[in-house]
């Protein structure tokens, strides 16, 4: 007895259809408020992005460092909505002071501060190529404006831990984190 073999497709199932979906569809944010500076998102919430100032725990004493864990851990006690920490890095960029020390190479004629010129230029560009400078972000989502000023009051526990950033680096923010490999170049850099 020989089976048939058929290499035909059966189309019992039918296929379903593909869903195209748009930004829109995917991403709850909508606009940046001016008046509010947060974002607003499609249910009329608000997304706030503020930044975490890091802090040199190598040169404070041990009284400091407790000081600063209990500041945070209240802080984290206080804020019982949704908090979202995140850390980033981005590249050193020292592009401007190694084009003012090239600057000051092609002026210079003496041979000991040419040395020292160029041994600056040289630390400039092993900076750029192997550091990071690691940022911190709280995302802040407040259901209404009077949760936002609950969430800045309590966010102002944290002094001088906290900085208000402008609404072309929140959306550059937000723009990273929905295409990751995509590359930030601020003003600063």
């Amino acid at each position: 007895m020989k089976l048939k073999i058929s290499f035909e497709k059966q189309d019992s199932e039918p296929k379903p259809e593909k869903i195209k979906n748009t930004n829109l569809d995917i991403l709850p944010i909508r606009y940046y408020d001016e008046k509010v500076e947060a974002f607003v998102l499609e249910d009329g919430s608000y997304l706030d992005i503020v930044e975490k100032i890091g802090e040199d725990f190598d040169g404070m004493i041990e009284d400091e460092i407790q000081f600063k864990m209990l500041q945070f851990a209240k802080f984290l006690k206080m804020f019982v909505d949704d908090l979202k920490i995140v850390q980033m890095n981005f590249p050193t960029n020292t592009m401007q002071q190694q084009n003012y020390y090239r600057h000051l190479l092609d002026r210079t004629t003496d041979p000991v501060r040419r040395k020292w010129i160029l041994r600056s230029l040289s630390e400039f560009e092993r900076a750029d190529k192997g550091t990071r400078k690691q940022e911190y972000f709280f995302l802040i989502h407040s259901a209404d404006l009077q949760k936002r000023q609950e969430h800045k009051h309590i966010l102002s526990l944290l002094g001088k831990g906290i900085a208000e950033m402008p609404p072309e680096k929140k959306t550059q923010i937000v723009y990273k984190l929905n295409n990751m490999n995509s590359l930030i170049i601020r003003k600063e850099y």
